[in-house]
């Protein structure tokens, strides 16, 4: 039996083996993402789903846990808006609460250097993995919790991604310094919390099933930086659903998609929303391509 950190190289090294996709001839920047992911000339989406990954981080103060609690009631009762916009994307909704009420280690306090442990890191990229289930042809995946978008910013510095005068947060500015400069999943699993581990599995994962990921958010950005620095070409079947407000860079190799319903950075909603333009699009563009269509059709 692996030991967690045995299990953590082993997910690693799996990170690294990805290779490019083959190359689509696709001039349409959304079907050829999903046609690269999926490696179907005729992408599909039968079957998406929204996956909202929740955690807390140890140095969250209580205000942020009752918002967040307040927001995964709201979605559990399904009277929020990113319900009905699944219901209109014909699309899943799971929501995957990670103990927001037992967050991470505190990364503020002098004894504490790694924010996840090997064992509880290891179990959270994990648990992202077993996200990506048999049968589904997207993800849409938001990571969020109390202090993620600390942590976020922090590890967007460490990876040269956002400029030091964008950060004027002093809790962004504390995680910095217990970081040790490191990066990759050694920055995720230093300085990071157990969403954004889930998130990297479940970005990991879908690239083994053939699964296009799209993502949103300070935090994704965040992980998909870690992940790049591990390798490259481990986000090719990943795309990012921009926002006007945006102010750090993203990795290559990365398709970047601008949605048309903007929600004031709400990325949850913003990908709900998304998914229903996304579903209209390819219907589009796959009878565009069909061979045997009829022009009258």
């Amino acid at each position: 039996m692996n030991s967690p950190e045995q299990d953590k190289h082993e997910i690693i090294a799996l990170l690294k083996s990805f290779s490019p996709p083959p190359l689509t001839s696709c001039t349409d920047a959304v079907s050829g993402w999903m046609r690269r992911a999926q490696q179907s000339c005729a992408p599909r989406m039968i079957h998406p789903r929204l996956s909202l990954l929740l955690a807390a981080h140890g140095f969250s103060d209580n205000e942020s846990k009752k918002y967040y609690r307040n927001f995964l009631d709201t979605i559990t009762k399904g009277v929020s808006l990113v319900n009905d916009l699944c219901v209109a994307a014909n699309t899943d909704l799971r929501v995957y609460d990670m103990d927001l009420d037992h967050p991470n280690e505190n990364i503020f306090l002098s004894d504490v250097n790694v924010s996840c442990p090997d064992e509880s890191f290891v179990r959270a990229l994990a648990y992202g993995m077993m996200a990506v289930e048999p049968g589904l042809d997207l993800l849409a995946a938001h990571a969020t919790g109390p202090g993620s978008d600390h942590a976020a910013h922090a590890l967007l510095h460490l990876h040269g991604a956002q400029n030091t005068q964008n950060i004027s947060s002093l809790p962004v500015e504390k995680i910095i310094q217990k970081s040790n400069k490191s990066r990759g999943f050694d920055a995720l699993q230093k300085i990071g919390g157990f969403e954004m581990a889930a998130l990297a599995g479940l970005i990991t994962a879908a690239r083994l099933a053939n699964c296009p990921v799209l993502v949103s958010g300070t935090t994704a950005a965040a992980v998909l930086w870690c992940m790049a620095h591990e390798n490259n070409n481990s986000l090719d079947h990943c795309a990012y659903l921009d926002h006007a407000d945006r102010n750090f860079n993203l990795p290559e190799n990365l398709t970047i998609l601008t949605s048309p319903y903007a929600h004031n950075a709400q990325d949850a909603a913003d990908l709900g929303a998304y998914l229903t333009h996304l579903r209209v699009h390819l219907l589009f563009e796959n009878h565009r391509h069909a061979p045997n269509l009829a022009s009258a059709a």
